[in-house]
């Protein structure tokens, strides 16, 4: 059962926004989402898993929630987002070539439509080793805040794995620091991650092998809402369950992620506590 430590790790599931009433984050429902009930399988192959080509569509379902408390006053607002998106891993001279795009974005709620603008047709590209490593990413140049938190999102797309390919029994860690935010907030994330290969399980009616993954994460930030400062700090943990295919293919994932966190503003002496609880699920659907 192998063991290591190192900067491997990405965290970018944070989506925050800001309204004039005060300081939110663009929340998700604590519910679980539906999901093909997993069930342990025999082992298809003793060849560890690693990525290989293939092409693949996938439905992400998104849901968040978030309650905060102002002037006595406790809000409540809510996001869903389902969107189809197509994955294309080939062959490159030493690694692999990955292509994600947004085929189509059905739902949205809790967004104006120029949050959502430019997302249908939005293309991702990286080079991506056999274990899940990426590097060299590009993608839309569109600066809506939307647009750059989906790209965060696709920098994490495929799951780690380690370095011989993944196998039932492993299990290491790493730790990950990420900027993210919005035109009006800069964050800071930092996130110590367990990851351990459970054994194979089935997702979407498939075999997989099953890697769970939890972070333990602090996020710290700053910016402005409606011409005032404001700090932001808070705590969080999320729970990912991800299948990978013994023929290389990521057949998707589900997770549940809660932050407590609490925006200052000096220049009125408010201190407002915010719950923020998300829950995301991927599925390969041909």
């Amino acid at each position: 059962m192998p063991h290591s430590t190192g900067l491997r790790g990405r965290r970018a599931r944070i989506w925050v926004c800001v309204t004039a009433a005060g300081i939110a984050a663009c929340g998700r429902p604590a519910a679980r989402p539906a999901a093909t009930p997993i069930a342990e399988a025999e082992l298809p192959t003793s060849r560890l898993v690693t990525y290989q080509p293939f092409s693949a569509t996938y439905r992400a379902a998104s849901h968040r929630q978030v309650e905060q408390e102002f002037n006595g006053q406790r809000t409540t607002s809510r996001v869903e987002m389902d969107l189809y998106l197509s994955a294309e891993l080939v062959r490159g001279e030493e690694d692999l070539r990955a292509t994600m795009r947004v085929d189509s974005v059905p739902v949205l709620t809790g967004l104006s439509a120029r949050d959502a603008e430019g997302l249908t047709g939005s293309v991702f590209t990286a080079v991506l080793s056999p274990t899940g490593e990426i590097r060299d990413f590009a993608g839309s140049e569109s600066d809506a805040d939307l647009m750059r938190q989906l790209a965060l999102q696709m920098r994490e797309f495929f799951p780690q794995l380690l370095p011989e390919g993944a196998e039932p029994g492993q299990h290491w860690s790493d730790t990950a620091e990420t900027k993210a935010g919005t035109h009006d907030l800069d964050l800071l994330i930092r996130s110590v991650n367990h990851h351990q290969v459970l054994g194979w399980g089935q997702w979407a009616g498939e075999r997989g092998l099953h890697i769970e993954t939890i972070s333990d994460y602090t996020l710290t930030g700053s910016g402005f809402e409606s011409g005032q400062e404001y700090t932001l700090e808070g705590v969080g943990i999320e729970h990912r369950d991800q299948y990978v295919a013994s023929d290389g293919r990521f057949l998707g994932q589900v997770s549940v992620d809660t932050l407590r966190s609490t925006a200052l503003l000096p220049a009125i002496g408010a201190t407002i506590p915010i719950t923020q609880t998300r829950t995301d699920s991927l599925t390969i659907v041909r």
